[in-house]
């Protein structure tokens, strides 16, 4: 038994076509598309109650209203006329935020440019993200202090003395190092010493003979032999003036530390003659107080 149609569905029919839901649901509708529709990606739209039919279909953007025809007596569709600007701005939007990654190719390049010729819109949306792109990379330039004289007060640059001298009497001191530790690397006499402490006695005067000439040759190199120098001249002078005190050893036998120590002195002064900057401060306001006195 089929009930009639109530007063909202009569009144939808009035206006659908002057017929009723039951007549709608007998007929399949069928949507007529122009030519300009098949290069264009298609769904299909259903209709509550009516089997879909396979292979034709509308672009859902491409809807245009105002337009509309009738299939038979039974319901009204509206006709597709896809718009010529609405689908290739988007995809020309989509390459213009690929292209501010580097991330296009020359075809798609090419396909950008020729677009933006001819719109406006599209143009305006470029120069839009290309400034939002260079805000989001770039930064203001901060003023940088001038650091230039506290690097070279640091960096400790070579003082080579009035003329130079300070090198050729230094590779004059690394050479008579060098020769006084032949004889106990070579032969290991040492007065006193085994053979074999004998030859590691020659053998650390012998590097340091090699470390002054290098010095000599490359003065800016010197301050970081400094610490290596000072350390090994330091400890052999101490043992000379202990043997000295002891009496195992005579002031002619550890005369041959001189040179280490004038090297030492020469190696110093070619640094820059740091820790000699604080004890002059030291030293003013002293000088000061006694003149004022």
């Amino acid at each position: 038994m089929q009930r009639p149609d109530g007063t909202l569905v009569g009144l939808l029919g009035e206006i659908v076509g002057g017929v009723g839901v039951a007549q709608m649901t007998t007929q399949s509708p069928h949507v007529g598309l122009c030519e300009r529709d098949e290069p264009l990606e298609r769904v299909a739209v259903a209709v509550p109650g009516v089997q879909q039919q396979s292979g034709e279909g509308i672009h859902p953007p491409s809807i245009s209203p105002g337009t509309s025809r009738h299939t038979g007596s039974t319901v009204t569709f509206m006709e597709a006329s896809p718009p010529d600007d609405l689908a290739p701005c988007h995809q020309v939007r989509e390459l213009v935020s690929a292209a501010a990654d580097d991330e296009v190719t020359r075809h798609e390049q090419a396909l950008l440019e020729a677009h933006l010729a001819d719109c406006a819109g599209c143009r305006d949306h470029a120069d839009r993200v290309a400034m939002l792109t260079r805000r989001a990379r770039l930064r203001r330039v901060e003023p940088v202090p001038d650091m230039t004289q506290r690097v070279f007060d640091r960096a400790r640059p070579p003082r080579l003395g009035r003329g130079g001298w300070l090198r050729p009497a230094l590779a004059w001191v690394a050479i008579v190092i060098a020769a006084q530790s032949l004889g106990p690397l070579v032969f290991g006499e040492v007065e006193g010493a085994p053979t074999h402490v004998a030859r590691h006695l020659g053998a650390f005067a012998f590097a340091l003979a090699i470390g002054l000439l290098y010095a000599a040759w490359r003065p800016h190199r010197a301050f970081g032999l400094l610490p290596f120098a000072g350390a090994l001249v330091v400890t052999m002078s101490a043992g000379a003036v202990f043997d000295l005190a002891s009496g195992s050893s005579t002031v002619l036998a550890e005369s041959v530390h001189l040179a280490e120590l004038l090297g030492l002195g020469l190696l110093w002064m070619i640094s820059g003659s740091p820790g000699w900057e604080r004890v002059s401060r030291r030293g003013r306001p002293l000088v000061a107080r006694t003149s004022r006195s």
